[in-house]
């Protein structure tokens, strides 16, 4: 079972996919209200550094080199 999933998006949903590749089978979402709770501080790090990192990725696409 997964209490919430992985916001870092370097990692986020890897451990469940290998999980899954192995055959075993895996329940997301487990409690996920209380996981993010205790874990609030990190999750909202990890969401604002996707959010920079989608962001800056866009810029970068558009040929925005940030001058």
């Amino acid at each position: 079972m997964v209490g919430a999933g992985d916001p870092n998006p370097l990692v986020g949903g890897a451990g469940v996919a290998t999980l899954r590749k192995a055959g075993i089978e895996v329940v997301e979402g487990v409690e996920a209200a209380a996981c993010y709770d205790i874990n609030r501080d990190w999750m909202e790090r990890m969401a604002a550094s996707a959010a920079a990192a989608t962001k800056a990725a866009a810029a970068d696409a558009a040929g925005d080199d940030g001058r």
